[in-house]
């Protein structure tokens, strides 16, 4: 099993954002595009990462236990890039602010 990291960085979207059509905002991406790359995720891992169960008459996305699990690592992965991308602008005299 391969987990691609940009579908992973979406499912976090949906995580940190509280839903797909949230997340569609956050990455200006279409619902049905972070719906797509949710669907391929879960066909990656082999598990049902989102809740998609109906509350209320309208669908909910909550995050199944895999998915928040996995979401937990889109954070960790999201920091470690940033981190990376730091350490890059001041090794390469790019740092830029106050």
């Amino acid at each position: 099993m391969r987990i691609d990291p940009r579908r992973l960085a979406v499912l976090g979207a949906v995580a940190n954002a509280g839903g797909v059509l949230a997340a569609s905002t956050v990455l200006h991406l279409t619902p049905s595009a972070v719906s797509q790359h949710i669907a391929r995720l879960e066909a990656e891992t082999g598990v049902t990462l989102l809740d998609r169960s109906r509350l209320g008459g309208r669908r909910a996305a909550g995050l199944t236990p895999a998915g928040r699990l996995l979401a937990a690592h889109a954070g960790k992965l999201a920091e470690t890039l940033a981190a990376a991308e730091r350490d890059l602008a001041a090794l390469t005299g790019q740092v830029t602010g106050p």
